[in-house]
């Protein structure tokens, strides 16, 4: 999925079970800890994995609930439904597939490669006041989409180190240059205005 469909919080509609346009939502974050309770094992079952219909079979067949309880979480279909509508595998399979690529945020969500870094050190807290310290507000944040969400982090986080680099740069300049380098810089500064 491309930025602005994660930016904008889309749905897909797909035609599935002869229901006409059945719409397939991101998960926001204000639903992520239903989310999170159904999805962490369909996580882990498909690392590494790809959505083959074979992968998806097998993922049914070991965590069926969870597959069922996480659809009803982004469709308008309750979970009585849903048993139904899955004794049809194959458009099930593709419910599924559609619900994994739609979420992919999520399920395809890029761990830290970082040696020093301590997951327990950043809380939901941090995100948050990271994301309000750019303007964004609390209310506004739980709207997102994970993804819009992981993408608004990145990008806060992205613009803060570039603001350090410009502090230390200024900070050099003010040391170490003279006055006549410093006009320049400040009308320099001024003239972009």
């Amino acid at each position: 999925m491309n930025d602005f469909f994660l930016a904008l919080s889309c749905s897909i509609y797909v035609d599935l079970f002869g229901i006409k346009a059945l719409e397939i939502r991101q998960i926001t974050v204000e639903k992520l800890e239903d989310w999170l309770i159904v999805a962490q094992p369909i996580k882990e079952f498909l690392k590494d994995k790809d959505y083959s219909d074979a992968v998806l079979e097998q993922l049914f067949l070991e965590h069926g609930p969870y597959v069922i309880a996480m659809c009803a979480l982004v469709t308008h279909l309750n979970q009585d439904e849903l048993i139904k509508l899955a004794k049809d595998q194959p458009e099930f399979i593709r419910l599924m597939r559609h619900l994994l690529t739609v979420n992919q945020a999520y399920f395809k969500e890029k761990t830290s490669k970082k040696k020093n870094a301590d997951p327990q050190d950043t809380t939901w807290f941090d995100s948050f006041q990271a994301l309000i310290r750019r303007g964004h507000t609390h209310s506004e944040i739980l709207k997102l989409s994970y993804g819009a969400f992981l993408a608004y982090l990145k990008a806060a986080n992205k613009a803060y180190r570039s603001e350090l680099v410009s502090c230390l740069n200024v900070s050099r300049l003010a040391h170490h240059g003279d006055a006549k380098a410093i006009k320049t810089f400040v009308n320099d500064l001024r003239a972009h205005n």
